[in-house]
């Protein structure tokens, strides 16, 4: 999609588009050194968060994949599991509408083990 716009971009320009320059970085403001971050306990929320989010996301790919692959044995050898499907299909859109919220109870419970 975005690649879509630069591909079909006139040669040479054409009305309405802005050839791309790097930009400078802003001069020190006055009064000083930039402010250095506060010293932490170690602990780094955003860190927490992807690995948490790392997690949940690999233990969901494998959950839903063995399940995949029992049915598409299944398929696969001609029977036809109509209702195990139908179970799989809920038990993905149930995952897909749940995982948000355990995600934000798992990153609460994360947090509260660092003191804060």
């Amino acid at each position: 999609m975005l690649l879509g716009g630069v591909q079909k971009r006139p040669r040479g320009g054409g009305a309405g588009w802005t050839d791309w320059s790097p930009s400078t970085p802003p001069a020190n403001q006055p009064g000083g050194a930039p402010a250095q971050p506060a010293p932490n306990d170690g602990f780094d929320p955003g860190r927490s968060a992807v690995e948490v989010a790392v997690d949940m996301l690999n233990e969901c790919i494998d959950d839903m994949s063995q399940q995949s692959a029992a049915i598409a044995d299944k398929w696969a050898t001609g029977a036809v599991p109509i209702a195990e499907t139908m179970t799989y299909t809920a038990n993905l859109a149930a995952r897909l509408a749940t995982d948000p919220w355990r995600y934000l109870e798992r990153l609460r419970d994360a947090n509260r083990g660092s003191g804060k």
